[in-house]
């Protein structure tokens, strides 16, 4: 007879719970050769036999079972009954795994992720005794499976629509926008990449045929992926249009576009076009095949009748337009997001100072602008300048004592510090040329900033000279022997310099100073602070550094530095496309650039060959009062060295 689902009796605490040590037992795995109960016997044959109270030689006396076994025994079970109760649910447990010799197959138990939610696993083996709490990448579908009740996706290589987007930065998923994923941080994703490539071979294709295959694509698509096992990568498929398909030999192919195809002609007397697709191009007599009677030819184009028809474009619905993902990770394979398992060594010690243009955004460095710092704000940094100081290193003294703008000062009074204040000697270039009226030869003139003056004159013998009498230093420049050459004549100074210009024939056309920016505001490193924006994902810094390198950089639209050196004024930059451009020096100058034994075109702006075969020069492009020039160099063709003199 059926019955209802009661609602049981609550059990408000496991029997026994509160029994003293002398009215409850531990109950034993093992038997006790008495009469007491264990998990192997319960309680034993004797405690069924009648008890005898003087029994005779040939006789045996039962024993009664004892009261504590059995509130031991209640307790044990009733705990487990507590437990469910109260919403109790079982996971790995090493106790009971070394109790039983593993847990059995087909046995289920829950996983509680840090920062996944909860899930069910089940045992794939008999005695299984792989703790896949201490060690998540046991849920490796050898060992432990994740038990998937379907309709969710999640499954590692589930390909699913993202309306709302995704965090990458969670390595669960990915974008299919045919980016370069690390095998070794996939390890699970990478065997079903591979073990479905083992049945469906045309799913892989090389790096090349990619390439092509999304070029040709007029949707830059491509459904396949590059297992490259050398550089330890897989390249994922770039899907913006995906179709179902029953014959999966055709598996990660695109299927091409078509239309029904319609036949017919057109003949008659002479048309008048009414606009629309169709319109008339020739007409006349000489049209006709047979008689004089006057006849059109009709042109037919559908985009002049609506834009939805365009030439070469893709059959097309309206669509809504979502990305698709891929992915490559459930979370059960590392406990912790990955950027919590990478150690980056921090290559900035306390008391480090940089120059930095505008405001820092980064809490952990502090601007030196002559205030006095809360020891008790900046903790790190307080100790570390303590420490100098009275270890009796230089440039740390207190602030009882005397100083200067060098040193760093710690007043221990109120625990405060202040910074060293120097702005520096170095300077960054200007990108402003600010002209000064000439005042004619020998005029004098004041620097108001640290900067370039430059001095140009136009005409036959034109002869200039500048002079930075404060700092007892004279430039001049020999005259012209062409009437329409400019001589231009450079010297640098320094805030409150008194520079003498002046020339001797011809007609001076420019004069004025490139100002220097100055280095920007003086930071120093006071100790790490977690900053709430522009956080570096670790975990893909190598992706992106494969991604990068990968990149062809010949069709490169956005190339990036790769190398750069600064000494005083003068500068070199290398960028990712090959491009040198170089500058800073005042005065005349040259740039050698060496060949290698590879000789490699190359294209120079400003060419001086030298006598031989092996050397170039490739002079300087004026750049407002700046010396610079730009050389486009192929990778791996050239060695250069460069000089100003």
């Amino acid at each position: 007879m059926a019955t209802s689902n009661t609602i049981p009796v609550v059990i408000p605490q496991p029997i026994a719970a509160q029994a003293t040590s002398e009215n409850i037992n531990v109950i034993p795995n093992g038997a006790t050769g008495t009469n007491g109960a264990s998990f192997q016997e319960g309680f034993p044959a004797i405690t069924r036999m009648p008890v005898i109270e003087n029994p005779l030689p040939t006789q045996v006396s039962g024993l009664p079972p004892k009261q504590q076994d059995f509130n031991g025994l209640f307790n044990v079970v009733s705990q487990h009954n507590f437990f469910s109760q109260n919403g109790g649910t079982y996971s790995f447990n090493q106790a009971v795994s070394d109790a039983i010799g593993g847990y059995p197959k087909n046995s289920v138990l829950w996983y509680f992720p840090e920062n996944e939610d909860p899930f069910l696993v089940y045992s794939l083996i008999n005695n299984n005794t792989n703790n896949f709490v201490e060690n998540p990448t046991l849920i490796d579908d050898e060992h432990w499976k994740k038990l998937s009740f379907g309709g969710g996706g999640g499954e590692i290589g589930d390909v699913m629509f993202c309306p709302l987007g995704i965090d990458e930065s969670l390595n669960l998923r990915r974008y299919l926008n045919g980016q370069v994923i690390i095998q070794s941080q996939f390890v699970s994703f990478t065997n079903k990449v591979k073990s479905a490539i083992a049945f469906y071979p045309n799913l892989a294709t090389t790096e090349e045929n990619w390439q092509a295959e999304k070029t040709m694509s007029k949707l830059g698509q491509c459904g396949k992926f590059v297992v490259d096992d050398t550089a330890g990568t897989i390249r994922l498929p770039a899907v913006v249009n995906a179709q179902s398909l029953l014959d999966l030999a055709l598996i990660g192919g695109i299927k091409s576009e078509s239309l029904p195809n319609i036949n017919g002609y057109l003949y008659g007397p002479q048309f008048s076009s009414s606009g629309g697709a169709f319109s008339t191009s020739e007409t006349g007599a000489n049209l006709s095949s047979s008689g004089s009677a006057n006849k059109s030819r009709v042109d037919f184009s559908a985009s002049s009748s609506s834009s939805t028809y365009q030439d070469n474009a893709p059959v097309q619905q309206e669509a809504v337009q979502y990305p698709y993902c891929i992915v490559v990770n459930t979370g059960v394979e590392e406990s912790d997001r990955p950027i919590n398992n990478y150690q980056v060594n921090n290559v900035y010690s306390y008391g480090m100072s940089q120059y930095y243009k505008g405001t820092m955004n980064n809490n952990s460095w502090l601007k030196s602008a002559g205030q006095w710092n809360a020891g008790t704000v900046y903790t790190g940094m307080y100790n570390w300048l303590l420490e100098q100081m009275n270890a009796g290193v230089s440039g740390f003294v207190a602030s009882t004592g005397e100083y200067t703008d060098y040193d760093f000062v710690i007043n221990t009074a109120d625990q405060t510090f202040r910074l060293p204040l120097l702005n520096g000697s170095e300077d960054l270039p200007g990108d402003t040329f600010e002209n000064i009226t000439y005042n004619g030869h020998g005029s004098t003139y004041t620097a108001t900033k640290n900067g370039t003056f430059c001095i140009v004159g136009y005409g036959s013998l034109t002869d200039l000279w500048l002079s930075n009498i404060t700092a007892g230093i004279a430039i001049a420049t020999e005259g012209n022997t062409e009437a329409d050459s400019a001589t231009q004549c450079f010297i640098d100074a320094k805030k409150g310099d008194i520079i003498e210009a002046g020339y001797y024939n011809g007609n001076v056309t420019k004069f004025g100073i490139s100002p220097a920016t100055g280095n920007g505001s003086l930071y120093y490193y006071i100790g790490d602070t977690l900053q709430n924006a522009q956080l570096v994902n670790v975990a893909r810094i190598e992706e992106t550094l494969v991604n990068k390198a990968d990149t062809d950089l010949s069709n490169c639209t956005k190339p990036y530095v790769t190398e750069t050196y600064r000494n005083g004024t003068e500068w070199y930059r290398i960028y990712s496309d090959g491009w040198i451009e170089q500058g800073g020096w005042s005065g005349s100058a040259t740039v050698t650039l060496l060949k290698s034994f590879s000789d490699t075109t190359y294209t120079v702006q400003s060419t001086c060959l030298d006598a031989g075969t092996t050397n170039f020069y490739a002079s300087f492009i004026q750049s407002k009062s700046v010396n610079s020039f730009v050389a486009f160099i192929p990778r791996g063709s050239l060695m250069w060295q460069a000089c100003g003199y």
